[in-house]
């Protein structure tokens, strides 16, 4: 996702945008009269997008909060009448989702039998099918059926059960280079390499292959691809380079914009790229014109179990914590950190060279960042945001950032309530 200025929950910290005018808020009503026990609604997972956010219940059912500027919250809204909402509200066509991904404006689901749904913004074809806009779940015109689905910035990826990606949108055709010709369907990835998982970044991409070793593919100009030289674009994957010590087998993989970053079997987290803001976790801070294409270890000993990579980045550790690093841009919560973690500028625009905990002692099973937030699902099925929330992409019924995990609100026949308690 293409981010601004970010978030980092351990450290408390804001980014600051102008409001976009034209797209009201819908404030919540009161929640006085509902007993939270009356449902027994629970997330199984959760996907930030740039200013909003998605989740899936238990039954399936798929929710978004936060900005609706393009319709990328799913529901049913005419274009002439959207309106942000601070709380989840229920995507519009009574469909029953087996997975989900948040792009930056648009969003992509799969049906338990693997048919591929999107909508929100059309750009560059992401949504897979004709019209430019849908507020409203829009089945992709093809007649694969997916197992896998990610939305990355103007493009989206859906995994086949026989381990073949297909990708449409922007840069998703085999020859494509920036200012080319977008995929307006399903297209083939180049190669006979099967993948069990994909991260989509700017312009590269990269997946973990069914052996457990780790490829990418695209545009190499920060080094986002793991390999030497940096520059040339590749659009077949190739094989990550990763540094001795590294294990042969990877069990997660991410992409953002500009970076990557992979988990080895022995929980050890790896990332590379761009380093602008030291979301590479290595604890120092290159030059954002230095690119590091060779993987470097994600400080602080930690045996992770997956790491979702970003200016700021976010991971779970195998007992389910969270812990955060990268760009901050307001002063450092006490008890959080040491001046030592802190990379140089002046406040408040400071971040974090190494992963700091997640403020509450949660645990979490899923994990998700977006433009400035992020979002979590617990280990009970409970749904936690934090971060900026100038459009309601907290979910918490307000417009207040947050420096610390807050609970979604969910609005159920007409009237928000909280997820489970």
């Amino acid at each position: 996702m293409i981010r601004c200025v970010i978030w980092l929950a351990a450290a408390g910290l804001a980014c600051g945008s102008e409001r976009r005018a034209g797209i009201p808020d819908r404030a919540p009503p009161s929640t006085s009269t509902v007993d939270p026990d009356s449902t027994e609604l629970r997330f199984t997972s959760v996907s930030a997008g740039e200013e909003f956010t998605c989740g899936l219940a238990q039954e399936g059912r798929a929710y978004c909060w936060g900005s609706n500027e393009v319709g990328q919250l799913g529901d049913g809204s005419k274009m002439g009448e959207l309106v942000n909402r601070p709380y989840a509200a229920p995507v519009a066509g009574g469909h029953a989702f087996a997975a989900i991904s948040a792009g930056d404006v648009h969003v992509c689901a799969l049906t338990a039998d693997g048919q591929a749904f999107c909508w929100g913004y059309d750009v560059n074809g992401a949504l897979g099918g004709p019209g430019k806009r849908s507020a409203v779940p829009s089945a992709v015109v093809t007649d694969l059926r997916f197992v896998a689905v990610v939305a990355g910035p103007q493009r989206t990826c859906g995994l086949t059960r026989d381990g073949v990606v297909y990708c449409w949108g922007r840069f998703s055709l085999p020859s494509a280079a920036p200012g080319g010709r977008p995929a307006l369907e399903p297209t083939r990835l180049p190669g006979e390499i099967q993948f069990r998982a994909v991260g989509l970044g700017l312009s590269h991409a990269c997946g973990l292959a069914r052996d457990s070793r780790v490829y990418c593919w695209g545009s190499n100009e920060f080094g986002e691809l793991g390999v030497r030289p940096t520059g040339p674009r590749r659009p077949a994957p190739v094989p990550v380079t990763f540094p001795e010590g590294a294990a042969e087998s990877f069990t997660s993989v991410g992409a953002s914009p500009y970076d990557s970053c992979a988990v080895d079997e022995a929980g050890r987290g790896y990332c590379w790229g761009r380093d602008m803001f030291g979301q590479l976790g290595n604890g120092r801070l290159t030059s954002p014109d230095e690119p590091t294409p060779t993987p470097t270890l994600v400080a602080g000993g930690h045996q992770w179990r997956l790491i979702r990579p970003g200016d700021y980045a976010c991971g779970l550790v195998v007992q389910g914590e969270a812990y955060c690093w990268g760009l901050t841009s307001l002063p450092q919560t006490p008890g959080t950190s040491t001046a030592a973690n802190l990379c140089d500028g002046p406040p408040p625009r400071t971040c974090s060279t190494e992963p700091l905990p997640v403020a509450g002692g949660l645990r979490f099973r899923d994990l998700s960042v977006g433009g400035g937030h992020s979002c979590g699902v617990t280990t009970d099925g409970r749904s936690y945001c934090w971060g900026r929330n100038d459009y309601g992409q907290l979910g918490n019924g307000s417009r207040e950032p947050s420096a610390e995990p807050t609970r979604v609100l969910l609005q159920l026949e007409g009237a928000p309530v909280r997820s489970p308690p």
